[in-house]
């Protein structure tokens, strides 16, 4: 039976690659290309959510002795992982706990906020990742490492501020009109009028909008800010992990979405705090 993401590759498979493709430049031009640095001390490396295989084909660069093994639920990127000689399968991270065997690097790459989005019973909570970050605690061994690199979500504390995002081209407001009706996780306690957000929603669109229309039927699925910078550190902890290093980045958004976009100071900020990069010892 096939999975959401599965249905989303199948239903534009060209889309799907350009999607890859775009996923690839990102390693380069963002945190992800520190990973490599990170895991070139390891032996056993899980990179988990694989995608096109280019994260594990930087780190066999750094660390050619090393094996690593990749895991994906989406047999497309399965296939295209195989085609490159790439040790990866269709298999999820229960399948390695049920199986017994261990890691001493567990990747997760702007994977973790895609466990939530597309988690069939608690979608858009922190439910999956817990379970997610559980089972990688069980199939690293003891000295190994975690890294997660992911999004970051506003941390409101109780106040909903709203954003006003002005668009260079006045066409371009219909995307905002489009993304409340169509991301799953929209929701604001009030009507609010156009082009017009709450902080937190804001910024997921921008999230979403600097993809581009040809990505829009996949990103606005997900959520990539899914937990504050506080919950990704708690997390880790609570599942046996001491978190040695903690970056946060920017990224290129700005970058993207300079052309579409007036960057206030408001959205300029919104903007400063995307990613985070997080490298956690297993105690």
């Amino acid at each position: 039976m096939e999975n959401k993401l599965e249905q989303l590759t199948g239903a534009n498979k060209r889309n799907y690659d350009l999607y890859l493709q775009r996923m690839t430049q990102s390693i380069f031009q963002s945190s992800k290309g520190l990973i490599p640095f990170f895991a070139a001390q390891c032996k056993k490396i899980l990179d988990v959510g694989c995608g096109s295989g280019i994260l594990m084909q930087a780190i066999k660069a750094v660390n050619p002795d090393a094996k690593i093994v990749g895991i994906d639920i989406n047999q497309s990127a399965v296939d295209t992982c195989v085609e490159q000689g790439l040790d990866v399968r269709n298999a999820t991270l229960s399948d390695l706990v049920k199986s017994g065997e261990t890691f001493d690097c567990v990747i997760f790459s702007s994977v973790l906020h895609e466990f939530s989005s597309y988690d069939e019973k608690a979608p858009f909570t922190e439910k999956p990742i817990e379970d997610a970050i559980a089972d990688a605690s069980k199939i690293t061994d003891k000295g190994g490492f975690i890294i997660i690199r992911d999004g970051i979500r506003v941390a409101e504390n109780g106040r909903v501020e709203l954003v006003k995002i002005n668009f260079k081209n006045q066409e371009d407001a219909n995307w905002i009109e489009r993304f409340k009706k169509e991301f799953p996780d929209y929701h604001e306690s009030v009507q609010l009028e156009p082009g017009v957000l709450s902080k937190e929603n804001a910024k997921e669109f921008l999230y979403t909008f600097t993809w581009g229309d040809k990505s829009w039927p996949r990103e606005v699925q997900e959520r990539f800010g899914i937990m504050t910078i506080e919950n990704w550190e708690a997390m880790a902890r609570r599942n046996g992990f001491d978190v040695k290093n903690l970056m946060i980045s920017a990224e290129e958004y700005k970058k993207y979405l300079k052309d579409k976009i007036e960057i206030d100071d408001v959205v300029s900020r919104l903007l400063e705090e995307t990613t985070m990069l997080l490298v956690a010892e297993k105690m």
